[in-house]
């Protein structure tokens, strides 16, 4: 699977190609990952889309993506830290990432700028927290948002270690059952970030799980659905979560993962579980679009 080259000076040519190179073979027909809004482009030429908005990705592995990962290194967060609409609106945030993520063992594509590397991403974090410090997605959010600065936007893409359990069989626990009951924790999270910030939560669907994971994309396709009518149920908080769920974006990478892969999800996560580099632009233009649509709402 070829690489891609990007560079935070890309031109509009460089952008569409973005959406072509890392595209296996087999789905040259996929359909075309969605480009920037010339507004926005325009916007960033122009010198006057003012101080950058702050984002937080926060998750896991998948938000975490370590040097381990080689090309696709640093997942979506890199794609989306190299396209220059982004870097020059937005600039990533978190406790994570000088230390672990300082370079990149594969040349291209290339390493994402100095400013953007911090992120709120741990390697094997759950909702519940019961791998051992630093492993609670919940706490993690705590301890970056202390850190500061508070963020604009959080990109909340976590729960797939409480879906996947390799330990146990997938049907120790009725897909229905565990969907509802991580869905409700990850809810429990999105509460948290809007009572303690003023942050737009863009809330994840999660990605399939394929390959040797594929027996647990039933608990992430039961978790998925769960997480609307959760989202739905804080508009009749007794804690003003009607006023809240306008800063709640459900994003649906699931669908996105299969649509632009035409339902060989395979070809963009070959381990089953992460993305490669043709899954991490998925997932970053799937973010980007929500991101932008959200910012041109309130864009100078």
């Amino acid at each position: 699977m070829p690489a891609c080259s990007i560079t935070t000076g890309m031109t509009a040519a460089i952008l569409a190609v973005l959406s072509l190179c890392a595209l296996p073979s087999h789905a040259a027909d996929a359909p075309d990952l969605p480009p920037v809004p010339e507004a926005l482009r325009d916007l960033v030429e122009s010198g006057k889309s003012g101080p950058r908005k702050t984002v937080l990705p926060l998750g896991d592995s998948i938000t975490d993506m370590q040097r381990t990962r080689r090309a696709a290194w640093g997942g979506y967060r890199r794609q989306m830290a190299n396209d220059h609409v982004f870097a020059a609106l937005f600039r990533f945030t978190g406790a994570f990432g000088d230390d672990l993520h300082a370079v990149s063992p594969s040349p291209e594509p290339p390493a994402m700028p100095a400013d953007q590397r911090n992120h709120c991403g741990w390697s094997g974090a759950t909702l519940d927290g019961w791998n051992g410090p630093r492993t609670s997605i919940i706490e993690n959010f705590r301890f970056c948002l202390a850190a500061g600065p508070e963020p604009d936007f959080v990109l909340l893409h976590g729960g797939t270690n409480d879906l996947w359990d390799p330990v146990h069989r997938p049907d120790a626990e009725p897909p229905e059952i565990r969907g509802q009951r991580v869905a409700e924790r990850t809810i429990e999270l999105v509460r948290e970030i809007l009572k303690t910030t003023e942050a737009t939560v863009l809330l994840a669907q999660l990605i399939p799980m394929t390959g040797d994971a594929r027996a647990f994309d039933a608990n992430v396709v039961a978790y998925n659905e769960a997480l609307e009518p959760g989202i739905d149920a804080l508009r009749s908080a007794p804690d003003g979560g009607g006023m809240w769920t306008e800063r709640v974006v459900l994003v649906d990478m699931h669908a996105a993962i299969l649509e632009w892969t035409l339902d060989a999800p395979e070809t963009a996560l070959p381990d089953g579980i992460h993305p490669n580099v043709w899954g991490s632009q998925i997932m970053a233009r799937k973010w980007l679009s929500a991101l932008y649509d959200r910012y041109r709402e309130t864009a100078p």
